[in-house]
């Protein structure tokens, strides 16, 4: 079963709850709806029913990850990145998987790549791209993505195997892509005959 990102506008009596004197501003507004929508419908409703403060701090965390990253400042990047997920481990214990991790996993994948540790990069994206198995299995524009980083992060260490078998992966799974993005296959089989 495949899943759809679409526009989502909650409903204003979200925005109206108030919390020991706690209250949505227009960024918050803003930034939550941003946030939900990157995240499948039908993983959207869990996120929503978290407390409402948690949820703007747990966001704000990731933001201020997202701001750092942007400053290429990585070390700001990951510590921010990581107290997101463990917010979120705490407060989703028996979700591990929810789909929001593999966003957060996304971005400190990114992170740890541009800090020059290339393993710890793979590990996010590997988390990553098992999370998106589960909840989106015919994102193929996603899943080729993170195939394609994988390989070319395995090419970084020069491990040629496991490049070899994610860029076969990564071109497998664009093909199913609909439209079929022609280029990005083209250029993941080029960089499949420069591994070999």
């Amino acid at each position: 079963m495949g899943c759809h990102l679409s526009s989502f506008h909650l409903p204003v009596k979200f925005f109206n709850f108030h919390h020991r004197n706690y209250s949505f501003t227009q960024d918050d507004r803003i930034q939550l709806e941003t946030f939900l929508l990157n995240i499948p419908n039908h993983c959207q409703q869990t996120i929503i029913n978290l407390s409402k403060q948690d949820l703007v701090n747990l966001i704000r965390k990731h933001r201020l990850a997202l701001y750092f990253s942007l400053k290429k400042q990585w070390s700001l990047t990951i510590f921010y990145e990581r107290q997101a997920i463990k917010r979120l481990q705490i407060l989703l214990p028996n979700e591990k998987d929810h789909y929001a991790f593999s966003i957060f996993y996304n971005v400190l994948s990114a992170a740890f790549l541009a800090f020059g540790q290339v393993e710890s990069a793979i590990e996010g994206i590997q988390l990553s791209v098992v999370i998106q198995l589960k909840h989106t299995p015919t994102d193929y524009r996603n899943l080729s993505k993170n195939y394609f980083y994988l390989a070319s992060m395995y090419n970084m260490l020069q491990e040629w195997q496991p490049a070899i078998e994610y860029l076969l992966k990564a071109i497998e799974t664009s093909r199913h892509m609909t439209p079929i993005d022609e280029d990005f296959v083209c250029m993941l089989e080029n960089e499949l005959e420069k591994t070999k």
